[in-house]
């Protein structure tokens, strides 16, 4: 935006500054011209009535001149470099004078919206609210709408599912129709889980060195034929996937996820090579643990899950059998089981019609117990799944990444290109759900980082 401070006119009134060009500047949709021009009216009336407005300090600057030099490049850089996801609320609030943000909502108000009078009732939140919606930052998508599926839009998808099994007009077909929909939920989150883990642990071909460990393991001689033939299994699992041939299913997923546990813990506590080694040493230095999932000394060595007695679905405390078997994933072979009543109606006496009572109680016990496990794992092991919007380098050796979080506002890091993950091709995440982990270090920019797309 040009100089035009000098060619204004006197004005008597910010009201007269704001009218001013007023319906040029609705013409415009890019939301910084718009924003430039209501802060030139400012500062050009400020600087012909001889007083000073606080929008410099607010930017950082320590005085008006850059201001009036070019106002659209100031808040441009400004907003790419200052990084801050709050722009350009702050500025409004803090650097917009209340006698400005008044002046242009009666000025707004007669032009747009054939009302004199509007504005003068509204709260303080409103005015905020009315001018950040004419700026325009959020239709100019500057911040995204799309939305981010992990375990906080499961959770928030299994709570409804199970408010609404108090429907007592639900037929038997919706409820084994919503617990059917709780375990493919589960079962994409495991998936989320093995992906993520997996890279992180071994790199970008994790499914082929996961199958080359599972042949290193079935050779050693210590191990018994019933783990032998385990690993055979699993093993046999990952070279159908690798091959096309198979998909995984949820309780593939809970044997995967276990030996990957394993092989964390065994990778930190006792490695057998050096590149083993080197593997453990990164996925403590990254998680600050040395298990992929919490063990029996922090969730015990029992669990409460639903068991299936008779025609109906109790909840018991269940041992866990193998000493090393997490509880999360003990958890989940519990309730495997009860999974095929309700995804393929294997037993007909318990689905049949007259036992609907028990089949909408097991329902509830079954969703409570999700509910349960991935509200206590979202602290500990779920990876935030975020939409990457832009990607910046703002110095030679900082890039700024802008996301969008499951539940929240955009947010951005600045990360050291150092810290980039070298297996992806970060510019080919933009637009897209992607995992990340951040562990922040000195001076605001981001020493460890971890980002992976969705697959």
């Amino acid at each position: 935006m040009p100089d035009e401070s000098q060619a204004l006119p006197e004005f008597d009134s910010l009201y007269a500054a704001l009218k001013y060009g007023f319906d040029e500047i609705q013409q415009e949709t890019d939301p910084f011209c718009r924003l430039a021009w209501l802060i030139e009216r400012q500062e050009g009336y400020f600087q012909q009535a001889g007083r000073r407005s606080p929008l410099p300090r607010t930017l950082g600057l320590s005085s008006s001149e850059p201001l009036l030099g070019d106002y659209e490049k100031v808040l441009r850089d400004y907003h790419e470099l200052r990084c801050e996801p709050d722009f350009p609320h702050r500025l409004i609030r803090e650097g917009i004078t209340s006698a400005t943000r008044n002046a242009f909502l009666a000025v707004l108000g007669e032009v747009e919206r054939d009302d004199p009078d509007f504005g003068i009732d509204l709260e303080d939140e409103q005015v905020f609210n009315e001018i950040e919606y004419w700026l325009g930052f959020e239709t100019a998508r500057l911040t995204a709408r799309q939305p981010v599926s992990g375990v906080v839009a499961a959770l928030d998808e299994l709570r409804r599912a199970r408010d609404k099994l108090n429907d007592p007009n639900l037929t038997w077909g919706d409820i084994l129709g919503r617990v059917a929909s709780a375990f493919v939920q589960a079962e994409t989150l495991l998936r989320q889980l093995f992906a993520f883990y997996g890279r992180a642990f071994y790199g970008i071909e994790y499914v082929n060195k996961m199958t080359s460990q599972y042949e290193g393991e079935r050779n050693v001689s210590s191990i018994d034929d019933e783990v032998r033939q385990r690993l055979a299994r699993e093993s046999g699992w990952l070279r159908g996937y690798r091959r096309g041939r198979w998909q995984f299913g949820f309780g593939n997923y809970c044997h995967l996820l276990h030996r990957l546990d394993c092989w964390i813990w065994q990778a930190i506590r006792s490695p057998r090579d050096e590149a083993e080694s080197e593997r453990g040493i990164r996925f403590k230095e990254i998680f600050g643990r040395d298990r992929l999932l919490p063990g029996q000394q922090e969730g015990g060595r029992s669990v409460c899950a639903p068991v299936k007695e008779g025609n109906s679905i109790t909840l018991k405390d269940v041992p866990i059998s193998d000493e090393f078997t997490s509880p999360f994933i003990a958890t989940l072979q519990n309730l495997n089981p009860l999974r095929p009543l309700y995804v393929h109606e294997d037993d007909p006496d318990f689905v049949h019609p007259s036992n609907l009572q028990n089949i909408r109680d097991g329902a509830r016990k079954i969703l409570d117990t999700f509910i349960r496990l991935w509200s206590e794992a979202q602290e500990t092991i779920f990876p935030p799944v975020v939409l990457v919007r832009r990607l910046i380098q703002i110095e030679p050796d900082v890039v700024r990444i802008d996301y969008v979080p499951e539940a929240g506002p955009l947010n951005c890091i600045r990360v050291a290109m150092a810290d980039l993950p070298f297996e992806v091709e970060v510019t080919q995440l933009l637009g897209r759900e992607s995992f990340l982990y951040v562990r922040n270090g000195q001076g605001g920019i981001v020493s460890v980082l971890l980002l992976y797309p969705i697959e």
